[in-house]
């Protein structure tokens, strides 16, 4: 467990979480898992929190937490079934 807490933040880049998840899409990895990924941020992935916040997680280890707006949580929603539904097809 870790020791640190993440704050969010509103924007991240100039962007909001509804920037952010405007072009994210669901890819697959080298590993064969099925990610929620944004061709605007190349090694990340976008994930979204019980709480409904936008995270993003950066593969050298850089999170941020942004807040999310209503559609921004619907589209993050819908990708989460489809990769989910991805997942199990596979």
């Amino acid at each position: 467990m870790s020791d640190y807490t993440i704050t969010t933040q509103r924007t991240y880049q100039g962007k909001t979480a509804g920037q952010w998840v405007k072009r994210a899409e669901i890819a697959t990895m080298q590993a064969g898992n099925v990610e929620i990924v944004t061709p605007d941020l190349p090694g990340c992935l976008l994930l979204l929190t019980q709480d409904d916040r936008l995270v993003i997680d950066n593969v050298r280890g850089h999170v941020v937490s942004l807040y999310c707006g209503v559609r921004a949580i619907a589209k993050m929603s819908k990708l989460s079934v489809a990769a989910e539904a991805a997942m199990l097809a596979a």
